[in-house]
């Protein structure tokens, strides 16, 4: 099984006339600055515009987050035309990213993950078979366990997965 990783450094310029075109079918979201700010409700226009061409073009949308706020991630799959059910299971667990995968109707060859985190992202969408998009995180402002975590990315090769992409 290959895994591909590419780099972007916002989601507005995941280019999904491209993905479709290399078979691709479903789009995995993470919320936290992938989509919005951490802990905002705000999803800036061209966000939603993205979002919208994407599910025109024919993907199927499924938010994938970590945040412990159920109601948020219905409501942010609500306004982007994803879907979103509890998975009962957080990232990178590879049972979180195949019950996303179920629920769409997809297979994990047709999925790509976009997300802003290495770990639990794009290493989790490894662990399942799923490609993924790394992207460049929308703000500083984080939970502080992903503090954490953006040093070891750093430590790790958030640098030399973006330079290898370029």
């Amino acid at each position: 099984m290959r895994f591909e990783c590419k780099t972007a450094h916002s989601i507005v310029e995941v280019d999904v006339a491209r993905l479709y075109d290399e078979g691709k079918r479903y789009l995995i979201l993470d919320i936290d600055n992938t989509v919005t700010p951490w802990r905002s409700m705000e999803l800036e226009g061209e966000v939603l515009l993205w979002a919208q061409n994407a599910v025109e073009t024919g993907f199927g949308l499924f938010i994938l987050s970590n945040n412990h706020n159920k109601d948020r991630s219905r409501a942010m799959a609500q306004r982007l035309g994803a879907k979103w059910c509890d998975t009962g299971h957080k990232k990178p667990s590879k049972k979180a990213f195949l019950a996303a995968v179920e629920h769409m109707g997809g297979t994990v060859e047709q999925t790509v993950m976009i997300g802003d985190q290495l770990f639990s992202d794009v290493k989790g969408a490894k662990k399942a078979g799923i490609d993924g998009i790394l992207l460049d995180p929308i703000a500083k402002k984080e939970a502080p366990i992903t503090k954490l975590l953006r040093l070891a990315e750093r430590i790790y090769g958030r640098k030399v997965i973006f330079s290898k992409n370029k």
